[in-house]
């Protein structure tokens, strides 16, 4: 029997508005993208320091795992092919001198998008307080240099310094190497005994960098470049002000000398100025706490630069050996510098296996001194690292590695 065809649609449109039919998502049976990265850092340290004006000498050992870390990220291309959405979880070991409670912090935890015109951040990740990547064993051995520190925290934890819950908007120009960035971020905050309180949004910036693509970073001058400036709102400060702000800029690229990806020798540069906030002045008769935030709030600026050699033969990363130098002053206050010079030594035994060695020497004119009690100090670390990425389901291509997200001891 044949239904007339207005009959029929009519039927059609009467069922679809009493029982409405749900849109199924048409890549529902698709896995996201799923990348698994890791590493562990397993090293011996002994450490010495000389005490200043009568303060006891140091001198400890002990086997180092900090700075280890696993993460997991997980993507789908949106409706839009161009687009993709995602999420990234990450563990890391604290570091052995951290106040932060426990011994496993959520250092990444956010959701992103990006295409080829912009990416948007929200959730925990590294803050924006830095350009250069310093070829260090770990991201705090040169920490009082190579950031601009949480001038919100009283406590000794570079956990504040490297990371934050913040939100940020790239714009890739000409869907390339150049960006343009902004960001607002919730630095950790405690009170001036050290104890942490709830933060609100306190720092913000604007900055421009420009990156070669990986596969590109041996075969052309310039690795990468950049200018930030942030804003930071303190809270609480040492001279008993509340929610006074202040500016820092940080400047800084990394190039290479010669353009033979199997023998590479590259360099790297980079200064921070921080405004700072008026009339902080170093007591060394405050607490402890007090006079970390003094040193935090403080004016100042640092400069730090590294020269490395890779030893790629066959295009086949076996050897990486550094030199880094960065030197610190507070303007403000008297005799106040402060310099450290390391050396270190990277040697792969096997693909994402490696022995490495790290030595590092510190010194504090006078002024420094009496506030930290120590006159020199000194560092050995020898050990193992073991390090992997791995990708499930790949369909998407990507713009960088998740271990981007951390720090990248060889490269």
């Amino acid at each position: 029997m044949n239904l007339n065809p207005l009959i029929l649609g009519g039927v059609i449109l009467i069922a679809a508005i009493v029982e409405p039919v749900p849109a199924l998502e048409v890549d529902r049976a698709v896995l996201p993208r799923t990348t698994v990265a890791g590493r562990l850092l397993a090293t011996f340290r002994y450490e010495k320091s000389d005490g200043f004006a009568g303060a006891p000498d140091g001198d400890s050992s002990d086997f180092d795992t900090s700075d280890s870390a696993i993460l997991l990220r997980f993507d789908k291309r949106l409706y839009n092919d161009k687009g993709v959405g995602g999420a990234m979880i990450g563990l890391r070991k604290v570091g052995f001198e951290s106040e932060v409670e426990g011994d496993v912090y959520f250092n990444q935890l956010n959701a992103f998008f990006w295409n080829e015109n912009a990416g948007v951040l929200i959730g925990q990740t590294r803050q924006r307080n830095f350009v250069v990547e310093f070829p260090t064993l770990r991201d705090e051995d040169l920490l009082d240099y190579a950031y601009i520190p949480d001038a919100n925290s009283y406590r000794e934890a570079e956990e504040d310094v490297l990371f934050a819950p913040i939100g940020t908007v790239d714009w890739f120009l000409n869907k390339g190497r150049n960006a343009v960035s902004l960001w607002a971020g919730a630095q950790t905050q405690t009170n001036a005994q050290g104890e942490t309180i709830a933060p609100d949004i306190n720092s913000g910036g604007i900055g421009w960098r420009y990156e070669v693509p990986e596969t590109m970073r041996y075969v052309e001058r310039i690795r990468y470049a950049g200018v930030f400036v942030n804003y930071q709102n303190v809270k609480e400060t040492v001279t008993g002000e509340t929610n006074e702000g202040f500016f820092s800029v940080v400047a800084g690229g990394e190039s290479n000398l010669n353009l033979d990806p199997t023998k590479v020798w590259s360099t790297g540069l980079q200064a921070i100025y921080n405004d700072g906030i008026d009339d902080v002045s170093f007591n060394p008769a405050d607490s402890e706490d007090l006079r970390l935030g003094a040193l935090r709030q403080a004016r100042s600026w640092s400069v730090g630069g590294y020269l490395t050699f890779t030893h790629r033969p066959n295009l086949l990363t076996r050897s990486r050996a550094g030199l880094l130098f960065a030197y610190k002053d507070y303007p403000d206050q008297n005799d106040a510098t402060q310099f450290s010079i390391i050396p270190n030594y990277v040697y792969r035994l096997g693909h994402g296996f490696d022995i490495v060695g790290q030595y590092r020497f510190t010194s504090f004119n006078d002024g420094l001194a009496m506030m930290t009690g120590v006159d020199t100090d000194q560092t050995i670390w020898a050990g193992l690292v073991f390090s992997f990425d791995q990708t499930f389901n790949d369909q998407i291509g990507e713009r960088s590695s998740i271990l981007n997200m951390e720090h990248g001891y060889i490269q």
